[in-house]
């Protein structure tokens, strides 16, 4: 009975261990693809780590983007509202532009030309007038002292000496009477006095004393304007022949030097006659006074006859000269003002 179950065990014995020894290769091949499938795992698992990172850097560059998007999105507010700033400046300018013109076309129109002359040279310019004498002034200052308001003229002291060498113990320090004709016909009057006189360049300096307005004095010639005058710059002479109302006639310089009685003159060709004496002369490009009218040619003794187009002026740098040497004193920024200062010391 032992044998024969010792014989049966061991056939059991032997058939596991076949069964065993059998499925030796099986575990074999399972261990291997354990082992390749852990390596497929670890590979899967570097390859999600990987994604998990870009997944990162993505996300990171996603928010860089979105940030340089609100930055652009920022930017571009800027440059719209900047846009529209420089719309509505270019629509302004544009309007300004337009305005310009049409003041400048305005300002050029022939109406515009001619009240301009009316201002700048013929309301500067006036009449004095005496028994049996007749000359002409212009205004070059207007101010207020402590006798109040005033106006400062030139004109040519042989007027004055005529007009009161005609009135019985005169002197040439009294009242003359002047006419401001207005081109509507209305007249202005006043009297002025002599304050300042040269005998050699035969100029005058008057002042008029009234609250009155007699216009606008007329604009000075800078000197560098001066400088540029020559023969054939067009002028206007300016005066009141035979004691008419201010008349303009328009002419050249004839010539820049024309010595009489040893002080230089200018010559010009614009007509004049008696009375003009005293007058302006005025740069027609720019209307400034550039000079005072002295005297007109005659020719004959018995019975003169007037020489219209040979007048006589003296220069404005003579003139300004002249009245710096008596205490009177100019400035480039006076010239701008139109403006004639007496010095506090000056005694008229």
């Amino acid at each position: 009975m032992k044998t024969a179950q010792l014989a049966a065990w061991g056939a059991t014995i032997a058939v596991v261990a076949s069964v065993l020894l059998s499925a030796l290769p099986l575990a074999d091949i399972a261990t291997t693809r354990i082992k390749t499938q852990g390596k497929e795992l670890r590979g899967l698992q570097a390859e999600i780590e990987s994604l998990r990172a870009g997944q990162g850097e993505l996300w990171q560059e996603t928010y860089g983007i979105d940030q340089r998007v609100l930055e652009t999105d920022d930017k571009v507010d800027v440059t719209s509202t900047r846009l529209a700033d420089l719309k509505s400046e270019l629509v302004a300018r544009e309007a300004a532009r337009t305005a310009a013109q049409e003041a400048s076309a305005k300002a050029h129109s022939p109406a515009a030309r001619r009240s301009a002359l009316v201002r700048d040279i013929l309301s500067p310019v006036f009449q004095l007038s005496g028994e049996g004498a007749v000359g002409s002034g212009v205004l070059v200052y207007k101010g207020k002292d402590e006798k109040g308001s005033y106006y400062l003229a030139l004109s040519c002291y042989h007027v004055i000496r005529d007009i009161l060498g005609s009135r019985s113990g005169a002197t040439l320090r009294d009242d003359v009477e002047v006419r401001f004709d207005a081109v509507d016909g209305k007249a202005t009057y006043a009297t002025a006095h002599m304050i300042e006189e040269d005998l050699k360049t035969d100029l005058a300096l008057l002042r008029i004393d009234t609250h009155l307005d007699l216009g606008q004095p007329a604009r000075l010639a800078p000197s560098s304007r001066m400088s540029d005058i020559e023969v054939f710059s067009d002028i206007y002479t300016v005066g009141c022949p035979l004691g008419t109302a201010a008349q303009a006639t328009r002419g050249e310089i004839s010539r820049t030097s024309w010595d009489v009685d040893g002080v230089d003159h200018w010559m010009l060709s614009s007509p004049a006659y008696f009375g003009n004496s005293g007058g302006g002369i005025f740069l027609a490009e720019t209307h400034e006074l550039i000079g005072v009218f002295t005297k007109i040619y005659t020719h004959g003794s018995s019975r003169p006859q007037v020489i219209t187009h040979m007048g006589l002026s003296v220069p404005l740098d003579t003139v300004l000269d002249w009245l710096l040497s008596k205490g009177y004193d100019f400035t480039s920024k006076q010239v701008k003002q139109i403006g004639w200062i007496a010095e506090a010391s000056h005694q008229e």
